[in-house]
């Protein structure tokens, strides 16, 4: 016997079943059974179930075709609650309660929204307070939704700035490895000379100075270099931790009129944790019938604003001596997305604020070159342009190229929206809070000072760059370890999945000026409340070298915390090129004399508890630290010419042989002294060069 059911089976039986039924509730004889009917419902197993209270009220709602049901009345479709005094409603007149409405829309910032998010291309599922509607789809915002007598729910506060407690005043928030301008977010509008402009603004200055070609407005000119926010657009909300703010540009940036802004910030307030930024355009309706419009599909119509989106060749034709076309000298590919195409490194925009039939491109390398279409494409009778393989002619005013004619080789998929995700991950852009000091003025980060004297105002890296677990010892209450290179964005995050912090502070700095020597602790889970690769703590002890130049030995101790909290990596493969293992570093014992045998047996005893392990091969060995101003202790000695160009070259030679005899008689590795020696080495090849990068 067959195991499948027959769907012309299963529909004829339910057919019976409906008719039987209603012929038994026409029956007025027949009443407790109807009654006993709705109460239980026959599965295809022959089972009854029993129908719960809030699905019988669901059924009996749906059953009933009139349009005019109280609304009230109505449960919230998601948690089947009654409780109609709690109910909210979106743009799209579905409503929800309270508590689902919350978890559709993210309010609170949570990591886990509902419904699951299902592509980070959806600009309005990628950030705090947005959301979309379970049932149609439709796009919600926390402060779009109304209760059931017409007020907003989440009003925006416009006056978020005015409280003492808004955490984000005077922040400056920039990328992860990059610099303060380089599309960078400010609330520190204080710092602005100009009284007449107060409040959020976007600083593009540093970006704009790299590729001034990128900010090119559709007028020709540069976009401003500090952009403020709308100030009615402003709001914040403090407990999902979300900033919002549209940006107007004065001109057309790329294809884009405004930036919509949604930041959403780490509890902390370190980082940007999620948000984006939605470029928006508004190309103009080119249908003019709507009979033509309601024949095309919803993606068609949303494909019919972009008719020339696809992959086309270019011929340029140029004139000969007689006055003639010569052949197809020039023949080239582009592909038009989003009405844009990018041709020798610069973007094309098709302009149809005129006449739209007749659309027009300007050439952003000159502001007196453009080319204009011959003829005109009535939309009406081809609303996705084109076909494949037809060819339209343009007339450019310059005298080089007269003639364009474009070849349509495809037609365009509907253009993703052009956005900018916030957040760790893949496609995303990770921005930090800019540090302050005591004086609230901001930290900037210079050349690195020797000082031969003492271990403090001295930078220690472990390669030619700082900023890679680099040692800054500014001083024995702020001394740090920097993460800021961009070589440091492929480690691990903290194990609570937060990003690993660019500077992480000493604790408990005791340096021996006799002995050269320092101990230190590095307290992960004192300083941001988790492990780091399941350390909770690191203690460390290092000697140095007389003249502060390297770190000679020492290595680091790890305590670990009991539990596994790291998340799994797949295994790396060996390198074959690695040097092989040295012996590992332990620590001296500490002598003491006067521990008694009970003290010894209760020593040993906390000894076997604590869950601690020297697991780093030491400094000299896998960890080579020297000075990252090894070199900048000699540029004194040079001396310039008239032309600022150097005139006397220091004896890099020299100064390495003596420095080598002087490691090898304090004892240094040979490792660490073959570092030195590859320095000094490459500053003689090039002695206007600094090897060491040093400028985070």
């Amino acid at each position: 016997m067959s195991s499948e059911v027959d769907p012309n089976t299963v529909s004829d039986e339910e057919s019976s079943s409906s008719s039987s039924s209603s012929s038994s509730s026409s029956s007025s004889s027949s009443s407790s059974s109807s009654s006993s009917s709705s109460e239980a419902s026959e599965a295809s197993d022959g089972f009854q179930r029993v129908l719960l209270p809030k699905e019988r009220s669901l059924k009996n709602k749906n059953a009933n075709s009139s349009n005019d049901v109280d609304e009230e009345d109505q449960s919230c479709p998601i948690c089947l609650a009654d409780s109609s005094a709690d109910m909210v409603k979106g743009p799209c007149k579905h409503s929800f309660c309270m508590n689902c409405m919350e978890r559709v829309v993210n309010a609170y910032g949570e990591e886990k929204r509902w419904p699951p998010q299902q592509s980070i291309s959806d600009v309005h599922l990628n950030a705090p307070t947005l959301g979309r509607c379970p049932i149609c789809r439709a796009v919600l915002s926390l402060f779009e939704i109304r209760k059931q007598n017409g007020e907003l729910w989440h009003p925006p506060d416009l006056h978020y700035h005015e409280k003492e407690d808004f955490p984000l005043h005077q922040a400056v928030y920039h990328p992860l490895r990059g610099k303060v301008g380089q599309l960078s977010f400010h609330w520190d509008w204080e710092r602005l000379k100009n009284d007449r402009f107060k409040g959020p603004f976007l600083n593009v200055y540093r970006s704009m100075q790299s590729h001034p070609e990128r900010w090119i407005c559709a007028n020709g000119e540069l976009a401003p270099k500090l952009i403020f926010f709308e100030p009615e657009t402003c709001h914040f909300h403090a407990p999902s931790r979300t900033f919002h703010g549209k940006i107007k540009w004065p001109s057309r940036l790329r294809g884009s009129y405004e930036w919509d802004v949604v930041l959403g910030f780490h509890k902390s307030y370190r980082f940007l944790s999620s948000g984006r930024v939605y470029m928006k355009r508004d190309w103009p309706n080119l249908i003019t019938d709507p009979d033509v419009v309601a024949k095309l599909d919803p993606e068609q119509q949303e494909l019919a604003g972009y008719p020339f989106d696809g992959k086309w060749t270019v011929v340029w034709k140029t004139k000969n001596s007689q006055g003639g076309s010569n052949e197809e000298d020039r023949r080239i590919e582009i592909q038009v997305i989003s009405n844009a195409y990018m041709q020798s490194g610069y973007t094309f925009y098709l302009d149809f604020s005129g006449n739209p039939n007749t659309p027009k491109i300007a050439w952003p390398k000159s502001s007196h070159y453009q080319q204009a279409l011959i003829g005109f494409v009535d939309f009406d009778l081809v609303p996705l342009g084109v076909e494949v393989g037809h060819r339209i002619v343009w007339q450019s005013t310059s005298p080089k190229f007269e003639e364009i004619v474009w070849i349509r080789q495809t037609v365009g998929k509907v253009p993703v929206p052009r956005v900018i995700t916030f957040g760790m991950g893949q496609d995303k852009m990770l921005y930090q809070r800019y540090q302050h000091d005591g004086d609230n003025e901001m930290v900037a980060s210079g050349i690195p000072k020797y000082n031969g004297d003492s271990l403090w105002g001295n930078v220690f890296c472990k390669r030619l760059f700082t900023g890679s677990a680099s040692y800054h010892f500014l001083g024995p209450d702020k001394s740090y370890v920097s993460y800021e290179h961009a070589s440091c964005s492929d480690l691990p995050p903290l194990d609570d999945d937060t990003p690993l912090p660019t500077r992480v502070m000493f604790s408990q700095m005791v340096l021996d000026e006799e002995e050269r020597k320092l101990t230190a602790n590095v307290e992960w889970e004192e300083q941001f409340g988790t492990s780091w690769n399941d350390n909770v703590r690191w203690k460390l002890e290092m000697w140095f070298d007389s003249e502060y130049m390297v770190i000679l030995r020492g290595g680091i101790q790890c305590e670990w915390c009991r539990e596994r909290r790291a998340r799994s990596r797949p295994p790396t493969q060996v390198n074959p090129n690695r040097p092989p293992p040295v012996p590992i570093y332990v620590p001296p014992p500490q002598e003491n004399n006067n521990n008694n045998d009970g003290d010894e047996e209760k020593q040993s005893e906390e000894t076997d508890t604590r869950n601690e392990e020297w697991i780093m091969s030491g400094y000299g060995y896998d960890q080579l630290y020297i000075n990252a101003a090894l070199l900048e202790r000699y540029r004194p000695l040079e001396e310039r010419n008239n032309n600022g160009g150097i005139g006397r070259v220091v004896d890099w030679k020299a100064i390495s042989k003596e420095q080598t005899e002087r490691l090898e008689e304090e004892g240094a590795t040979e490792r660490t002294i073959k570092f030195v020696q590859h320095v000094f080495d490459l500053a003689h090849r090039d002695p206007s060069s600094n090897p060491i990068e040093f400028i985070l």
